[in-house]
């Protein structure tokens, strides 16, 4: 007996036609299709020798099957999950018994798109990597909405299964384009074309309703307080960031933020709802050196400004100084100029420090904190929606990256 099922445990499902073939020149080869439970009854008696056997899941399309997954990954309508196709070797004694298997197949480098093991009565039991899993919640974009924008989340588990659960739930009330596990394996759950539900209330460059025209991605970490993200899970998700500004070029190099950059809550204040989404351990210097989302550039630094020619000269005038409420209405101004021209809402420029222009410039701290790994003196240190000259000078070298302009108006080349 042979069982195939998918790899997550959300829970793990049997897969129904998937085709196992026995790589032999005998005639007749004991080839079978795997039913609604996922199983399917091979004959191994007479048949001793070593073979590759070969798992073709028939409703998985070929060039899916052995495809990076991104853009081109199309879902199918029938609600079936997508899987990798797989092989592997098997040996067979004079008896008609299974006496070894072999998962890896160096030869294809497929041993990473499934696992085989055995048990007892000659049974094996095929687990086949998941590539995609549609999502019932997702909606049309509005007419003529280029996607412009990606965003980040963390799940807020530490494991894949109860995401997956509520995403591909009908009624669930939320999905993503993309979730990464903790392995870097990367599972589709709605077309690139179809507006998924990830970003609930947002605004990013003063735009209401995020989902109208961006791709979600959701990976596998609870944000704060949680181990880091892996290794395989930033390797993974710069190579889908590739693809998805090569299949969306309207997509701008610094149009990749997190969730708590754009996420407001019922008073349209950032902030609250989203504070660790994807978290201050998220490392987006590690998108930065590749030019990906919004880079603190390393040609500016701290010591080429002119502390009298920002902020209204604030921290000129106040060594140590924290520009908050109650500081000049120009300086503040400025401040959520500077917000707004990265992407942030602050609401109005009016040089009020309120619950709009605190919440923008805690999610701006958030989002460039230090690295988790060490102290970097040219981002920030803080996260209390108050301005240091740490936070200042970082804020500035983005803008003047962004902008092409120096505080003096002079132009930066």
């Amino acid at each position: 007996m042979v069982s195939v099922r998918d790899n997550i445990k959300a829970p793990s499902i049997p897969i129904r036609n998937v085709r196992i073939e026995i790589q032999t020149n005998a005639a007749n080869p004991p080839n079978g299709t795997t039913n609604t439970r996922g199983l399917v009854k091979i004959q191994w008696a007479g048949r001793a020798d070593t073979y590759r056997v070969w798992v073709d899941p028939l409703n998985t399309p070929e060039d899916v099957s052995d495809a990076d997954v991104g853009p081109a990954t199309a879902l199918p309508t029938t609600g079936h999950r997508f899987h990798r196709f797989y092989d592997f070797k098997i040996t067979v004694d004079d008896d008609g018994n299974l006496t070894s298997v072999d998962g890896s197949s160096p030869e294809m480098a497929l041993d990473e798109y499934g696992t085989v093991t055995m048990s007892g009565n000659n049974r094996l039991n095929i687990t086949l990597k998941t590539l995609a899993i549609p999502s019932p919640n997702h909606s049309a974009r509005p007419n003529n909405t280029d996607i412009s924008l990606i965003v980040i989340h963390c799940t807020g588990g530490a494991v894949i299964g109860p995401a997956l659960n509520r995403f591909a739930a009908r009624g669930g009330g939320a999905s993503a384009h993309y979730v990464i596990d903790t392995d870097g394996s990367i599972i589709k759950m709605v077309n690139d074309d179809r507006r998924a539900w990830h970003a609930g209330r947002s605004r990013w460059h003063n735009i209401a309703h995020v989902n109208n025209f961006s791709i979600g991605i959701e990976i596998v970490n609870r944000g704060f307080s949680h181990k880091q993200y892996t290794e395989e899970q930033y390797l993974s998700l710069i190579g889908l960031l590739h693809r998805l500004r090569d299949a969306h070029p309207n997509i701008p190099l610094y149009g990749i933020v997190g969730h708590s950059d754009v996420a407001l809550d019922s008073s349209m204040n950032l902030g609250k709802p989203r504070p660790g989404d994807p978290g201050r351990i998220f490392n987006w210097e590690r998108l930065e050196s590749l030019g990906l989302g919004i880079v603190v550039p390393d040609d500016i630094t701290n010591d080429d400004f002119d502390l009298s020619m920002i902020y209204d000269g604030f921290f000129a005038d106040n060594e140590g100084g924290i520009l908050s409420s109650g500081s000049s209405r120009a300086a503040i101004k400025e401040l959520q100029n500077d917000l707004r021209s990265i992407g942030y809402h602050v609401g109005a420029s009016d040089g009020e420090y309120g619950a709009k222009t605190e919440g923008g410039v805690k999610m701006f701290q958030v989002h460039f904190s230090q690295d988790p790994a060490g102290d970097d003196s040219v981002r920030t240190n803080r996260y209390d929606g108050k301005v240091d000259l740490r936070t200042a000078l970082c804020l500035k070298r983005i803008i003047v990256k962004l902008t092409g302009f120096w505080p003096d108006g002079s132009k930066y080349t």
